[in-house]
């Protein structure tokens, strides 16, 4: 996502999150079904709903779905709540966000400036799949100092903090 502001939600936008964030840490919640002599990848209504609830604290109902079963920018259709996408060979989802600061805005809000990297296609691909999982635990140093990444965006997020976990209010890449 290039911008996402919590009260303008675009339900195109919650459900390619949910099949993105499933396909990377949770690829059992991905399927893989034909459409019209298509062949998409399916993340549940229940997929959406639970990732909706715990990133963004939306509660996504079923039947407020059914007007986004047109196509969205990506080629993305819901149908009975389910989120649909067609399938492509050789997707590579190797962008990683490593925060850089953290700053207290009150009232459990905060802000956290962050830098986009980019891993190299080669290390993406020919790597034994522990290569890029590392990625994630990178520090702001150890991302910029690695030869397999390389920094191409910087933006900042507002959170709230809810119980023991954090809500995206706000997120935008600074270009």
């Amino acid at each position: 996502m290039s911008y996402y502001d919590y009260g303008q939600d675009d339900m195109y936008r919650i459900g390619y999150f949910a099949f993105r964030w499933s396909y990377i840490n949770k690829d059992s919640d991905v399927k893989v079904e034909k459409r019209d002599n298509e062949t998409c990848y399916t993340v549940s209504y229940d997929v959406i709903k639970k990732l909706a609830d715990k990133y963004f604290g939306l509660d996504v109902k079923k039947e407020n779905l059914k007007g986004f079963e047109s196509r969205d920018q990506y080629g993305g259709f819901f149908e009975n709540g389910n989120y649909y996408i067609p399938a492509a060979d050789g997707e590579m989802f190797a962008s990683i966000a490593v925060a850089t600061s953290v700053g207290d805005m009150g009232n459990d809000i905060y802000r956290v400036e962050f830098a986009v990297f980019d891993m190299d296609a080669d290390a993406y691909w020919d790597n034994d799949e522990v290569t890029p999982k590392q990625f994630y635990g990178y520090t702001f140093e150890e991302a910029a100092a690695s030869r397999d990444l390389m920094q191409t965006d910087n933006g900042y997020a507002i959170v709230k903090k809810d119980g023991n976990s954090y809500k995206l209010r706000h997120y935008e890449l600074y270009r």
